[in-house]
């Protein structure tokens, strides 16, 4: 059998028990299924309803550590992780998932020495070998780009000075060519490669999205009505306060920072992982947004 095939009958096994007895804890075992499937927010759900009768089951906590590192909510998954620990011992898996969070969360030194202890008590462990080599690589890249930034830099020479001045001509000559934007498609596109942006939604004024660049666990037909209802709830009090148009709005929540741009009567949403550079963003954002030419 398929591994595929597997998880569906593991799947239907246990949506059967947990029908015939709603409190089961079996619901663990389902919604680590459905999330090895590959369908997060179902095992979210599933997971999520059935703490609620079992807080205190700590397999569970484990799965919905493993579904938030999948929708890439590191805080959420070690806070989850913690709980686990706190209700059961401490074994080999829940410390490879710990690593693995600490390394997605960028806290290389504790990923490391955590790794390095597990690799020793077992060296033929493939998939530690592979997280404790990404981890060399990332400090040995963090150390050469910290070399560079404090070497003091070298005063040229004089003749150097004059040797890298070209002349006018040939520097107007070799200036990069202005970014231009000719759509919405080529617009969301460029603004869904940004580092830890999520989706990118063009929702028209009565709140239907026209293009959409989203993950699995984003929908258009969402997010557009709720950006319609925080513009409409912002312009409405934007008169009274005097700020003037609304140009953007910017929401920050624990795990997702959302922001609303308006741009040629139309909303653009930028849904972002709460990690993300907020100031490298909106000077990509402002760039794009001023070389619009549709």
């Amino acid at each position: 059998m398929s591994t595929v095939n597997q998880i569906e009958d593991r799947i239907e096994k246990c949506r059967k028990l947990l029908e015939e007895n709603p409190r089961s804890q079996i619901f663990a075992a389902l919604g680590d299924a459905y999330r090895r499937k590959g369908d997060v927010e179902k095992a979210y759900q599933i997971t999520k309803r059935g703490l609620e009768f079992h807080p205190e089951y700590g397999p569970a906590h484990v799965v919905m550590a493993k579904v938030y590192v999948d929708k890439k909510l590191y805080p959420e998954a070690e806070r989850h992780l913690e709980q686990a620990l706190e209700l059961n011992e401490k074994s080999r898996a829940t410390e490879k998932l710990l690593a693995e969070i600490w390394l997605k969360r960028g806290e290389l030194e504790k990923a490391y020495s955590l790794l390095k202890r597990l690799n020793e008590a077992d060296p033929a462990d493939e998939s530690i070998q592979n997280m404790l080599s990404l981890v060399k690589n990332l400090k040995a890249k963090n150390l050469r780009s910290t070399m560079l930034r404090d070497q003091p830099l070298a005063k040229p020479s004089l003749a150097e000075k004059y040797s890298q001045v070209e002349p006018v001509s040939s520097q107007e000559n070799s200036a990069p060519k202005k970014e231009k934007i000719y759509s919405w498609a080529q617009l969301v596109d460029t603004m869904k490669n940004f580092p830890l942006v999520e989706a990118v939604v063009v929702v028209r004024p009565d709140g239907l999205p026209t293009e959409s660049r989203v993950g699995g666990q984003f929908s258009p037909e969402v997010i557009g009505p709720l950006c319609l209802s925080v513009i409409n709830t912002t312009r409405q009090d934007l008169p009274r306060l005097d700020f003037g148009k609304l140009e953007h709005v910017l929401i920050e929540a624990q795990s997702v920072k959302i922001w609303i741009w308006s741009v040629k009567e139309n909303y653009v949403v930028v849904w972002c992982n709460f990690e993300v550079n907020i100031g490298s963003l909106k000077m990509r954002i402002l760039q794009l947004t001023e070389s619009i030419d549709f």
